[in-house]
């Protein structure tokens, strides 16, 4: 166990001054109102933003997940996140404008727009306590799991009383600041966390003899059976466990189970978005931080940390994902010590803050506020989401009690999602799908990932989704085709307001109608100064403007996903392999950014 020295404790404690210093200076801003608490006034700038997603993901709990896939898998056992690249996409070239012009508070207010205020009821609940409570908390409970880790491994302190000292101030500095003291303390955790990622891979590459052996080690060697076989390859030898896991991730897993149309806290920041356009960049920045920027010090670390002795010690061996922190505290140099937990804390708090404010925009402005306190004051509804905040930060802690693992954490949250990529994609772009679709989605996935854990703990995941993803879908497939269809004021009016894509807007115009479509602008107007009700409810219910085709974007995801790609494994090439082949993977990679570019601009220009 490290010992803690008053070097490294001054740089925690002065990494803590200034992200309270930083709560504190957007305290009364965001202390107005709940879109102000929440949505920062919706006028983040895309690089903030951006920044703030992928510090999100930047997670305590990551580092030593993906050092720990290295040594256990191989670097291809990142498959688990490598396969969301094309969701990504997706949400850069299709969904983020979208969700700017749908001007909600949050996700579960979309549901109204989306259904209707009546029939979105039920959902915006299932939404409440699903993904704002059930959803956060696993995740809280795997985040605080990683940072029990090495608060354990670093300092005398046992695991709740540091859990409880690392509870205590983010939710403090989370309920100062709101959503914009978050972001910009996100900001200033990424290069922190990504400065010091980089440097502990240096000591640790240099520890193990420098890069020259790990390329030595990168050839591989041949196995019982004459193949050979290397923990740097990118794909898993075929026919193994891991071979099928790679085929499970990139066929199912990736448009099922990912945020195909950025849900989750991700779109809490885009709805925060100065306007589309900074929407579409904050995505896009994000997507390629989070899989060319940050990942490759981690998997470094790992593949040097087989050639280290920390290697075989017994607690490597008992948690293969402790080794991210073994190897930091003895292969680093002591001044290096205090900034990489600081490093570490700032990436633990910069998640903890995204899940605690973005459950609590749930608990408030879904469920509170329409429900139970519906004409309070501004302040009335900031203070609310100050005690909802704490009952998010409680019920991660009760999570993180029945957790023995991360990956076992990670594994529930995406059976909690099982179906719900699928169905992202077509609530904005097929007019049939019906909020039982999503709440019979969200039933089949818990009720599947319930059974899994009960009945057949032995399964891992990925192979849980084989069951889980069937079942969500059949629950939705239920929930469109067992219920009529939603009414078609409430469907023209969404299609006016967001202007999704392609041609699944095309409403049958003898859909019924039910009710105004409350809440939603005029869009156009007719000419005529007097008409009859009759023809004035006509005119509001057509489609007032032209959809933008689908070849184009499709095209932008499909070289955007091959850029990512690319300069991925361009970027491993030119650390572990080949530096001609990385060299020329990184130059494909921006031939087709320069492509993409120029067909997304002359896409917008023509609409």
């Amino acid at each position: 166990m490290h010992q803690l020295t008053t070097q490294d404790w001054s740089w925690i404690v002065g990494f803590l001054l200034v992200a309270f210093g930083l709560a504190l200076y957007h305290s009364r801003k965001s202390s107005q109102s709940i879109e102000d608490y929440f949505v920062a006034g919706k006028n983040t700038p895309w690089w903030i933003l951006g920044t703030s997603i992928v510090a999100t993901t930047f997670a305590a709990d990551t580092p030593l997940v993906v050092c720990g896939l290295v040594v256990t898998q191989g670097i291809s056992g990142n498959w688990y996140w490598w396969a969301v690249v094309p969701s990504g996409m997706l949400g850069v070239f299709f969904f983020a404008k979208l969700w700017r012009r749908s001007g909600c508070l949050t996700q579960a207010e979309f549901a109204i727009i989306r259904y209707g205020p009546e029939r979105a009821k039920v959902l915006r609940l299932f939404y409440v306590f699903y993904h704002g409570v059930l959803r956060n908390a696993v995740t809280l409970g795997f985040v605080n799991l990683a940072m029990a880790k090495i608060i354990t491994l670093c300092t005398p302190f046992g695991k709740w009383e540091a859990l409880s000292f690392c509870f205590v101030l983010t939710v403090i500095y989370t309920i100062l600041g709101g959503i914009k003291g978050v972001m910009w303390t996100d900001f200033l955790q990424f290069f922190l966390a990504i400065g010091s990622a980089v440097a502990i891979a240096f000591y640790a590459v240099r520890s193990a003899g420098g890069f020259e052996v790990l390329r030595e080690r990168a050839l591989g060697h041949l196995d019982d059976s004459g193949v050979l076989v290397s923990q740097a390859d990118y794909f898993p030898p075929a026919m193994t466990s891991e071979w099928w896991a790679f085929i499970i991730f990139i066929t199912i897993y990736w448009i099922a189970c990912t945020p195909t149309d950025c849900n989750g806290y991700a779109v809490q920041r885009l709805l925060a978005a100065r306007d589309e356009k900074h929407a579409v960049w904050g995505y896009l920045w994000y997507n390629v931080a989070h899989f060319v920027l940050r990942s490759w010090p981690w998997m470094l670390v790992g593949f040097a940390a087989m050639l280290l002795p920390v290697y075989s010690t017994a607690e490597a061996i008992e948690d293969p994902e402790k080794l991210y922190v073994l190897t930091l505290l003895e292969t680093c140099p002591a001044w290096l010590i205090g900034p990489a937990l600081a490093s570490l804390l700032a990436a633990y708090m910069s998640t903890m803050d995204t899940h605690m404010n973005w459950g609590a925009s749930y608990l408030v402005n879904d469920f509170y506020k329409p429900y139970v306190k519906p004409h309070e004051s501004a302040k009335h509804y900031v203070y609310a989401s100050h005690i909802a905040t704490v009952v998010i930060a409680l019920a991660g802690l009760i999570a993180t009690s029945q957790l023995s693992s991360i990956i076992q954490g990670w594994g529930m949250v995406f059976g909690l999602l099982s179906g719900m990529g699928i169905v992202g994609i077509l609530r904005w772009t097929w007019w049939r799908v019906t909020a039982w679709t999503e709440i019979g989605c969200m039933i089949g996935a818990g009720l599947a990932t319930g059974a899994m854990q009960l009945f057949a703990p032995e399964v891992l995941f990925p192979f849980t989704l084989l069951s889980i993803v069937p079942v969500s879908m059949l629950g939705a497939a239920i929930g469109t085709f067992a219920f009529s269809a939603e009414p078609r004021n409430v469907l023209v009016a969404f299609a006016n307001r967001v202007r999704p894509p392609g041609p699944g807007w095309i409403v049958p115009m003898d859909l019924p109608s039910e009710g105004p479509a409350s809440g939603f602008p005029v869009i156009v107007e007719s000419d005529e100064p007097h008409q009859s009700p009759e023809r004035q409810r006509r005119a509001d219910e057509q489609i007032r403007y032209r959809a933008e085709g689908l070849l184009r974007p499709t095209m932008c995801w499909l070289m955007g996903t091959a850029a990512i790609y690319c300069a991925m494994f361009g970027v491993g090439d030119l650390l572990l392999k080949s530096k001609l082949r990385g060299a020329g993977l990184c130059a494909a990679a921006a031939v087709l950014v320069v492509v993409v570019g120029l067909i997304y601009r002359s896409d917008e220009a023509e609409c």
